[in-house]
């Protein structure tokens, strides 16, 4: 039941055009003449102001202020769902205004066959959520997905099939172009029926397609993953490993597992009955896109094997980057929650006519509770996977990943982010909206022809292709560092796929998380922050050299936004640099081929301008603030130097001095972020040995020389008096 005001709502001035938008004009309609009225039309048992009378309790928690409103008018006022304008499709957030508070956030949708739903009048953009997630309705939609990306000429940087693709999207998807490397092994889940049981396949069996397609899941183990053998046999405590797994083996939520005893059974079949609900999920989601194969990790890899993993291991970017699609169960802890669970909202929807004049439009739309968007549910609190280290590479090869939340469906490909619940592509984050920010991104990968000119366009900017692709990689890097490993080793082999196919892009060396022509920029990150609930800190046990930015824990490392333009020269030389991996040969800079994987050792030797530290007595004053003004222009007349710990640790600087440990700095070179910018010197903050020894240095952070004007050579006469010196850090 609607109540006559409801029935009567003025939608050509509710309803935004596109160029008032564009405009930055919200248009908005009265809806009644106080609050007093909907609470009345509330208790009368009409069903969209008793909606609004819960919500404004809930969000005008002041008695007070709640009674102030009664008397004050009620305004309706729709805006773009995202952040920004892109795409237009018409609008569905609506917003309930009184006395400029907002009292109730709802969301507007139609049927997708509705008159209403033509793009063409871009009037509302948001369509229905089912209910039900593993209905054949939503297994159509990404059905329809899928065939665009790999049809559609929208999908510009997405690749194409070689055949057209005719059938009708709820038939069988089409098979993909040949990509090599299927995995060693899959779940195949039979016919779409499902009446037969899951088994592990070996793909090199003769009856399996030689390049099968298949789903990849991307899920969280949870708490209960179980623990496996390091590649560094001199960290093996055997006995407790053993006691970690028989713990392990008594909790009820880790996910089901292959392992060299089962391996045997799981050929021969899977029960769906022993399976977690997020597998069966999966399994679910395979069978209704009309697929026969999937890729679970857990399953397909033999966990208590140290060969198979570190084979698999090293396979595991391909097995993303060549799936049909993969699957991202972003609501799901662990393997138990599942995905395809029952969507309950705090209301039905609400029915309501519709009438347009300016349009010479009639039909019927409908409210729901505002849904979370696409930051809240993919990179923000709602996501059980935005946090874990392996899932970046996951996420940005796979070309094409429908993400299931706990509220609707989402797909994201190369061109495309899209909600099951609104048309209107998804927009780029404000803080990702600089060309080489696409840490959240898959177009990096696309090979495309538009993608190689937004790579040429930034030419214009005096930035080669191969300087936005090291921009790329740091804005990476940053991502990265921000989430977390379950085991600490896993900082390189868990980023390995995405730096093969930057290195595909790049053609260099990779060294330690950093590259050879860029590696002088790349030595000066800082730590921005610590994660929630951490500290920074030196990782420990080893996982990397000090002067790589995988030695920090704890950290979120800092891209290199500040450091775009290089003014000038570099004032260091790169001497050598020495990489010990794990069980292999030693690797130097006259090494051709590339390591990806852990390490033990590093060691990196510079010749530059160099001076002690203690002729600042106040070089160490302060240590747990990074604004903290080391010098200031009027002491040496040419710019403010401020100064960045890697670890300001108060027991950290306490160590350092017990152990008569030295700072000194090293000067690298001078960068702006944007061409007329005043430039900034940068410098790496070594530490000695202990009492002084000068053998070996240790990175523990930067200083940044902030010029006051655009004159580079300006404090070339202080540093004139530095020691031109050899230094190796480790």
């Amino acid at each position: 039941m609607l109540c006559q005001t409801c029935k009567s709502i003025d939608f050509d001035k509710l309803i935004p055009i596109e160029a008032d938008l564009e405009a930055g004009v919200v248009s908005g309609t009265k809806h009644h003449e106080n609050c007093a009225d909907l609470v009345a039309a509330a208790k009368s048992g009409c069903e969209l102001c008793a909606v609004i009378e819960r919500s404004m309790t809930v969000m005008v928690k002041q008695a007070v202020l709640r009674e102030r409103l009664m008397s004050k008018p009620i305004y309706l006022k729709m805006r773009l769902k995202g952040r920004e304008y892109t795409g237009y499709q018409g609008c569905s957030e609506l917003w309930v205004y009184c006395l400029g508070k907002t009292i109730a956030h709802l969301e507007m949708y139609v049927p997708r066959g509705s008159i209403l739903a033509n793009e063409d009048m871009k009037l509302i953009s948001g369509r229905p959520i089912c209910s039900n997630p593993a209905s054949k309705e939503s297994f159509a939609l990404a059905i329809t997905w899928i065939h665009d990306c790999l049809n559609s000429k929208e999908h510009s940087y997405c690749p194409k099939l070689s055949q057209l693709y005719i059938s009708a999207p709820s038939q069988q998807l089409p098979r993909q172009p040949t990509e090599p490397r299927p995995p060693t092994r899959l779940i195949d889940v039979g016919p779409s029926a499902g009446f037969q049981e899951p088994k592990l396949i070996l793909s090199s069996d003769s009856q399996v397609p030689i390049n099968p397609d298949f789903v990849a899941l991307s899920h969280c183990w949870g708490q209960a993953q179980l623990l496996r053998i390091s590649n560094n046999d001199t960290r093996i405590d055997l006995e407790a490993w053993i006691e970690d797994q028989n713990k392990l083996a008594k909790i009820e939520r880790r996910p089901l597992t292959t392992t060299s005893k089962t391996l045997e059974q799981r050929m021969q079949q899977i029960p769906m009955s022993t399976l977690p609900k997020t597998f069966r999920d999966a399994i679910a989601i395979t069978r209704g896109l009309g697929l026969r194969y999937i890729w679970i990790d857990s399953l397909c890899i033999i966990q208590d094997s140290k060969l198979d993993w570190e084979k698999e291991a090293a396979r595991m970017a391909d097995v993303y980057k060549n799936s049909y699609v993969t699957v991202a169960a972003e609501s799901s802890r662990d393997s138990h929650i599942g995905m395809l669970n029952e969507r309950v909202f705090d209301f039905e929807p609400i029915e309501l006519p519709f009438e347009s004049k300016t349009h010479d439009i009639h039909g019927i739309v409908y409210l729901r509770p505002a849904l979370d968007d696409w930051e809240t549910c993919i990179n923000g609190p709602r996501s059980a996977l935005c946090s874990r280290a392996w899932v970046l590479q996951e996420s940005l090869l796979a070309p094409r990943t429908i993400r299931i939340s706990s509220q609707q469906m989402f797909w994201e490909c190369r061109s495309r982010s899209l909600a099951e619940g609104n048309v209107t592509p998804m927009p780029p984050s404000k803080e990702h909206e600089k060309r080489w920010h696409w840490s959240q991104n898959k177009r990096f990968l696309a090979e495309t022809e538009d993608s190689m000119g937004v790579l040429e366009s930034l030419n214009s900017n005096g930035l080669s292709e191969k300087e936005v692709v090291y921009l790329q990689w740091s804005s990476i890097i940053r991502d990265y560092s921000y989430r977390k490993l379950s085991f600490s080793s896993d900082i390189f082999p868990a980023l390995e796929g995405l730096a093969r196919e930057f290195n595909r892009r790049l053609n260099d060396i990779y060294i330690a998380g950093l590259w050879k022509r860029d590696l002088l920029r790349g030595l000066l990150w800082k730590v921005e922050g610590s994660k929630s609930g951490e500290i920074a800190r030196e990782v420990s046990p080893y996982r990397a050299p000090s002067w790589s930015w995988a030695s920090i824990i704890g950290g979120t490392i800092s891209d290199a936004g500040d450091c775009v333009h290089r003014v000038g020269d570099y004032h260091v030389d790169i001497i050598d640099v020495e990489i010990r991996p794990v069980g292999g040969k030693p690797w130097t800079l006259n090494s051709n081929d590339n390591y990806y994987s852990e390490i033990t050792a590093g060691t990196l030797t510079l010749r530059g301008r160099w001076t002690p530290c203690s002729r600042w007595s106040r070089f160490e004053e302060k240590s747990y603030d990074p604004m903290f003004t080391l010098i200031r222009d009027s002491e040496e007349g040419f710019g403010n130097m401020f100064r960045y710990l890697d670890c300001p640790l108060e027991e950290v600087c306490e160590e350092r001095h017990k152990n008569g440990r030295t700072l000194s700095l090293l000067e690298i070179a001078a960068w702006v972020q944007n061409p007329n910018d005043f430039p900034v010197v940068y410098f790496l903050i070594l530490e000695s040995g202990d009492s002084g020894d000068e053998t070996i240095f240790k990175r523990v952070g930067v200083v940044a020389l902030h010029k006051v004007t655009a004159d580079v050579d300006g404090h070339k006469r202080w540093v004139r008096e530095w020691e031109f010196k050899e230094v190796t850090i480790a």
